[in-house]
Formats: C-alpha cells, sequence, structure tokens
C-alpha cells in the first residue's frame, strides 16, 4: 500500500495533470490509431489470468519493448530465472486488480521489485494486464511528451516515482477525453512523435 507521504504526492501530481494548461501545438498532426499488439497481449494477459501464470506475459511484454533490436533477451531470460517471479507478478496484478494502476507502480517500484526489470518495462505489463484499461506505459518518449506539454514538467528519461506514472496517467487520461479516443492510442501517437 503506498505510504501517506507518496499518496499526497500523488494527489498533487494528478491534479497537476488535470488542470494545467497545455502547450499548444503539441498535439497537432497526430494520427489516432491503437496499436496493435496491446490486442494481443491483452488476450495472452486474459490467458494467463485463467492459468494463473504471469511469465508468458512478462517475455511477450519485454519482446514488445524490445522488438527486434535483441537488446533484451539476455535480460528477459535473467529475469525469468529467478525464483519468486510468479509470486511478484501475481501479487503485481492482485494489486492491480484491487487498487488500481498506481497502486500495482508503487509495488513493482518498491517492495515488489522484480530486479532488472524497470518502470518501462513493467508498467507496460500492467497495461496489458488491467481489465480495466486504465493502466498505461511509461517511457522515455511518453516522459518527454509530457514534458512538451505540461510547462514546468520535468520528467526524466527513466526511473520515474510512483507521482510521476500518476501525473502522466493523468495526464493521458485528460488528453483522452479531450480528444474523444482512447488513452492508449493517445500514448501511442504521442510515444511514436516522440520517439528518437
Amino acid at each position: 500500500m503506498i505510504d501517506e507521504e507518496v499518496l499526497a504526492d500523488v494527489r498533487t501530481a494528478e491534479e497537476l495533470a488535470r488542470t494545467s494548461d497545455l502547450v499548444t501545438g503539441v498535439l497537432d498532426g497526430l494520427t489516432w490509431a491503437k496499436p496493435t499488439a496491446v490486442d494481443a497481449l491483452h488476450q495472452l494477459a486474459a490467458s494467463c489470468r485463467g492459468e494463473g501464470r504471469w511469465t508468458p506475459l512478462l517475455v511477450a511484454v519485454d519482446d514488445w519493448s524490445h522488438g527486434e533490436s535483441g537488446h533484451g533477451a539476455w535480460r528477459t531470460r535473467r529475469i525469468t530465472a529467478l525464483p519468486d517471479l510468479e509470486v511478484r507478478l501475481a501479487a503485481a496484478v492482485a494489486t492491480l486488480d484491487a487498487g488500481g494502476a498506481v497502486e500495482a507502480y508503487y509495488q513493482l517500484n518498491n517492495d515488489g521489485h522484480v530486479h532488472g526489470w524497470g518502470p518501462a518495462l513493467f508498467s507496460r505489463f500492467l497495461q496489458v494486464a488491467d481489465r480495466t484499461e486504465h493502466a498505461l506505459a511509461l517511457n522515455a518518449p511518453l516522459a518527454e511528451a509530457g514534458n512538451a506539454l505540461v510547462p514546468g514538467s520535468d520528467l526524466g528519461s527513466a526511473d520515474w516515482s510512483t507521482p510521476e506514472y500518476a501525473f502522466h496517467l493523468a495526464l493521458m487520461h485528460r488528453i483522452a477525453a479531450e480528444v474523444a479516443q482512447p488513452a492508449a492510442t493517445v500514448a501511442a501517437a504521442l510515444a511514436e512523435k516522440f520517439s528518437d
């Protein structure tokens, strides 16, 4: 469970994302297209729920994240060899189901951390494991998009805190409501725009 001090910071971050004036022009020219990999991963997540095994979803998310770069194969093998991996993943999904995306993010970023698996990867895992489709991935391009959209925002390139994740979620869902698109579609379009 998120401690009270962090929870207060989460609420402040969410309010900032909901009320800040957005920089005009950042959303111009975006093409709204749902990321195709997400549907297949949602189906895999449903299968993992039925089987009570989450490692296949972790492997698929890592593959999706690293694409054909080959950067993640050794890391994924090392992570899947962890003896308590299934326990940690099952606990994160249980927290996601009971407490929501921010609570599950906090868990995976603190006591439930899976060694070798950072926020860019585990936030994608949460995105596809979330039955409510509220959770979203957070990666460097999306952090850059948040900085471009909200004056004074200072999201770094990695290792985002729980309040920073809460800010990202609230901002993406706010924009999604304003443009009448799913939040995952908004995030995918912004990630593509801000990718190197």
